[in-house]
């Protein structure tokens, strides 16, 4: 099978401003005054643009386009969409140079130039679904599809018709079968939108992971039958990092649909053929899966907080259980060192003075009847002091309470 261009790409959602960065870093390695300098001048050696070109695309989407001296071109749209191409001479060799300048040379150009600010989506490392390969290829066979696949340990998923082409998809590869002339420049574009779809499709299943991970953890906290009171502050720090992840991926929930919105509207305003009809419906069911995702979040949020509460609840239930054992220990060495007093053993003494007595006494303890007397008062009014001590302490908490 003859394969003619490969391509990779990513998608984060961006703004204009980005883009514009990103120009800037091309042209001149200029970042923001908190990036450091030299990195940036490093990365782009090695990046070594060449051919920068700003422009607008058929769909008014700003577009930075600029090419390498070892053979791939790459394109950064104002919504964020990543696309790297490269004409396939080996494939082989050329698969493994395609992902090796993708990840290694490109990506950490863009990793650095927007490092600062909030976070990406990469919040919570739990497992994304792989990143495909996209193919072009020019009127081949189903047959001829299928042996490549497989040549590469790789099974047919699925597969689309859409009257002028072909799309195949399996785990790790996507081809794009011209079955006529299609100018490069749509196949272009077709894979562009291939690889928007693609990577949509994966942020939305980190999402629901993620949406699992934070509820299963939440959930397993308050399922314990004890919980030690010495864990709970664990617990409660733990939670309240789930709650700013949560807060966090909302607000990226929001511009993904933003993008869909946009990238709908102007897919609306085009001439509609099959692709654009499947394009179209895609985006929009994508919206749809994006805002019930949201709402996940929103209830997520929503246990994260009544459960942290509850843990703050019980956390100064059990502070204040403590204080009172405390306060009660206190009160019994009181009343135990005051009636200890009563047990001094009775001694004499004699004075002298030149060896003749001057004096003779005698130091005696308490008596039986005074010493039980004197303890039971102290018990009595160690119970009193302690009862209302706790009655007006509770008393003034309410109060307190229904102040705030």
């Amino acid at each position: 099978m003859k394969i003619k261009n490969i391509y990779i790409g990513s998608w984060f959602p961006k703004i204009r401003i980005h883009l514009d960065e990103f120009k800037a870093f091309l042209d001149s390695a200029a970042v923001h005054p908190a990036l450091d300098s030299k990195m940036a001048a490093a990365l782009k050696k090695k990046l070594n643009p060449e051919k920068v070109n700003l422009y607008l695309s058929k769909q008014d989407m700003a577009v930075v386009c600029a090419h390498s001296d070892k053979g791939y071109e790459y394109l950064y749209q104002e919504d964020g969409l990543l696309f790297l191409k490269r004409e396939i001479k080996d494939f082989k060799k050329d698969k493994k140079q395609i992902v090796d300048f993708y990840q290694n040379t490109l990506s950490p150009c863009l990793a650095f130039l927007f490092s600062r600010g909030a976070g990406g989506l990469e919040i919570i490392r739990t497992p994304k679904l792989p990143k495909r390969l996209f193919l072009c290829t020019e009127k081949e066979t189903k047959a001829s599809i299928l042996k490549f696949l497989k040549s590469e340990n790789e099974k047919l998923d699925k597969n689309y018709d859409f009257g002028t082409f072909e799309i195949y998809y399996s785990d790790n590869l996507v081809i794009l079968n011209a079955l006529g002339k299609i100018s490069e420049h749509i196949i272009d574009e077709l894979s562009q939108e291939l690889i928007f779809l693609s990577e949509l499709n994966r942020h939305l299943y980190w999402l629901v992971q993620n949406h699992r991970l934070i509820w299963d953890d939440t959930e397993k906290i308050l399922s314990s039958r004890f919980i030690k009171n010495v864990d709970i502050p664990l617990y409660i720090d733990k939670l309240t990092e789930y709650s700013k992840n949560v807060s966090n991926i909302n607000a990226r929930i929001d511009q993904i649909m933003v993008v869909l919105k946009t990238r709908n509207q102007t897919v609306e305003n085009i001439t509609r053929g099959k692709w654009q009809n499947y394009f179209a419906n895609k985006l929009k069911k994508s919206n749809q899966e994006a805002a019930y995702i949201k709402n996940l979040f929103d209830m997520t949020s929503g246990f994260i907080k009544s459960n942290t509460s509850y843990l703050n609840s019980l956390y100064r239930q059990n502070q204040r259980e403590a204080m009172n054992k405390l306060q009660m220990l206190f009160l019994v060495s009181v009343v135990v060192s005051f009636i200890s007093l009563g047990t001094i053993m009775g001694a004499g003494f004699e004075v002298f003075q030149d060896g003749k007595l001057l004096l003779q006494g005698e130091l005696s303890s308490y008596s039986v009847p005074v010493l039980i007397a004197f303890g039971l008062l102290t018990i009595i009014l160690s119970g009193v002091i302690y009862f209302l001590w706790n009655y007006t302490y509770k008393n003034l908490s309410k109060k307190f309470k229904k102040q705030v």
